[in-house]
């Protein structure tokens, strides 16, 4: 996202989207499906239906950004059923927990997956069970 820029809540939308949009077709699911407003000063987060790719959709003084990220080869944690409502407010520090590979209201994580130098890589299938010397190898690639 923008450097810089400060939301000031953070709404997931529950229900995966059609991944074919873009800001337009989003900022309509934001008035229309969420009931806000997309030019207020937060982040409007989507998921795709195999939960492989979030878009996260906000507005910047003149203009709406959209930002995307991809795993190669697990899936995000995403709330689903009844128990969550179909626009989940969560906390800025929540999101970055599940951009990253960390838990979000007790959901599974995902993996992690990391490249050395060389080129090789790495697969990490559950992060909180680490020791410490793993852990510590672990940061120097992060």
């Amino acid at each position: 996202m923008h450097p810089g820029y400060s939301p000031i809540s953070v709404y997931l939308h529950r229900d995966p989207v059609d991944f074919r949009k873009q800001i337009n077709g989003l900022a309509e699911i934001v008035e229309g499906d969420m009931l806000l407003n997309p030019f207020e000063q937060s982040l409007y987060v989507f998921i795709n239906r195999n939960r492989s790719n979030i878009k996260i959709l906000y507005w910047d003084k003149n203009g709406f950004c959209l930002w995307q990220k991809r795993l190669e080869l697990d899936r995000f944690a995403w709330p689903k059923g009844e128990q969550f409502d179909a626009t989940h407010q969560i906390e800025l520090r929540e999101l970055q927990w599940l951009l990253d590979i960390r838990r979000i209201h007790g959901m599974d994580s995902h993996h992690l997956l990391i490249s050395d130098s060389h080129g090789i890589q790495f697969l990490i299938r559950d992060v909180t069970q680490l020791d410490k010397k793993s852990r510590r190898l672990l940061d120097r690639f992060l």
